[in-house]
């Protein structure tokens, strides 16, 4: 009979796994010979580290530390944990819980006098975390299917062929269209979305897919390509590891375009790492929202705002768009048309609230903890009069969706989660016969 292993063993033989699916991308190094190194090469780092002042003006601004009053749980904290890691006295245990209770939401940069870039820090913390070999099972369980995914050993062909089958076949019968997305096959088109769409968002994926149909485009999906990228979280070997199997699946389609769904953490290392690299093989990369809102604007697109109900719907814009990839007008403009009443959030844009589990903080044992993360945006859905709160994002919406029962009991209310492609999907009116010419 195997011994059970301890949970720092289990740690190590996780990050073993991963070091042994990336090839040679991680090392098993101490962690003070990491994070030395990730300051001498990435400058983010090195400024925060070199040049926070601990003035305060990030605590009132991070989820983390309001909603747990421990000043370790915070930007400062984190800021002095990595100093003294880089010094050498930092204490292993406290380095790994603290660096991963940090929800990478970015609040704190945008409050920083010096828009110091604190995320950055967390993220060099948790790269020398995984490479001495601390890293939480949950995230590097996620790590390692995608990895297997990105090398044909997760989601294969004729798996997702059925799956879309499947889909097209209720498109047909909820919509009269006769859609038909391709499976691993060459199109002008590479859609990829997060893995959450595939089998738990089924709207969702309806929603690209009766679009895509609608203008005309000849579009594609890839078993191999991963969307959601949790090597965001982890390293930054394995966050281009992951993404580059996108740029791998648009060279063997032969794809001109690549169309993100709706994950915020893959379009913030598309629009930040993905779209140079495409751009220089003469192929573009756009989020499903930017499709969309051209089309509407074209006119290509016709959308039933009744379809949605009398409802109340608040557009909460994820983390990763609005402080992570520059997505914050065109969800809004999308929301507006499919939905009959709507109100702006008392703070968005770069002001957003995180969903509380940004960070990859997703594990089922951190959902008490998650959930008090979770009352800041709660609240201001509440004082917002909003009976449904739109975010759009893979995480936002398997945290959101599991925080809001508790919290609907927690205060008598019946606030409700969705994204945004599936309110387009129920307020599509199909033009069958007039369809556009899709436009990158």
């Amino acid at each position: 009979m195997s011994r059970r292993l301890s949970p720092k063993e289990a740690d190590a033989d996780l990050a073993s796994r991963i070091a042994g699916e990336a090839g040679a991308m991680v090392g098993r190094r101490a962690a003070h010979d990491v994070i030395l190194d990730l300051y001498r090469s990435e400058r983010n780092v090195r400024l925060a580290l070199d040049l926070c002042t601990e003035c305060g003006a990030c605590l009132t601004r991070c989820p983390t530390y309001t909603s747990t009053g421990d000043p370790l749980n915070s930007p400062i904290g984190r800021i002095s944990i990595a100093r003294s890691m880089l010094r050498g006295s930092a204490s292993d245990d406290e380095a790994y819980r603290y660096a991963w209770l940090c929800l990478t939401c970015g609040a704190c940069s945008t409050a920083c006098p010096f828009g110091l870039d604190v995320p950055g820090v967390s993220r060099a913390l948790r790269a020398a975390l995984l490479e001495s070999g601390r890293v939480p099972s949950f995230v590097s369980s996620r790590a390692l299917e995608q990895l297997e995914t990105s090398r044909g050993r997760g989601f294969d062909g004729a798996s997702l062929e059925a799956l879309m089958h499947g889909i097209t076949s209720e498109i047909a019968a909820e919509k009269g269209l006769e859609a038909h997305p391709k499976v691993d096959e060459r199109a002008d088109v590479l859609l990829v979305v997060p893995s959450d769409d595939l089998v738990l968002n089924v709207e969702t994926l309806k929603g690209y897919i009766s679009v895509l149909h609608e203008l005309g485009a000849d579009f594609s999906l890839s078993s191999r390509a991963v969307a959601e990228n949790y090597g965001l979280f982890l390293h930054p070997s394995l966050m281009r590891d992951l993404a580059d199997s996108i740029l791998a699946a648009a060279d063997e389609l032969g794809a001109s375009t690549v169309v993100i769904g709706e994950c915020g953490n893959a379009w913030r290392v598309a629009a930040g790492y993905l779209s140079a690299k495409l751009r220089g093989s003469g192929v573009e990369v756009r989020h499903v929202f930017h499709v969309v809102a051209d089309a509407l604007r074209s006119g290509e697109l016709e959308l039933d705002p009744d379809a949605n109900g009398d409802l109340v719907y608040e557009y909460q814009d994820p983390c990763q768009y609005s402080r992570g990839g520059r997505l914050v007008r065109e969800p809004r403009e999308i929301l507006r048309n499919a939905v009959r009443r709507y109100v702006e959030p008392s703070l968005g844009g770069q002001r957003t609230v995180c969903c509380g589990a940004g960070g990859g903080n997703l594990a089922p044992e951190l959902l008490p903890l998650t959930t008090d993360y979770s009352e800041l945006w709660y609240e201001m859905a509440l004082s917002d009069g909003a009976d449904v709160v739109v975010r759009p994002c893979a995480i936002c919406k398997s945290h959101m969706s599991r925080a809001v029962q508790v919290l609907n009991s927690k205060h008598g209310r019946n606030i409700s989660i969705s994204g945004l492609m599936e309110l387009v999907y129920r307020a599509l009116v199909p033009r069958e016969g007039r369809r556009g010419g899709f436009h990158p």
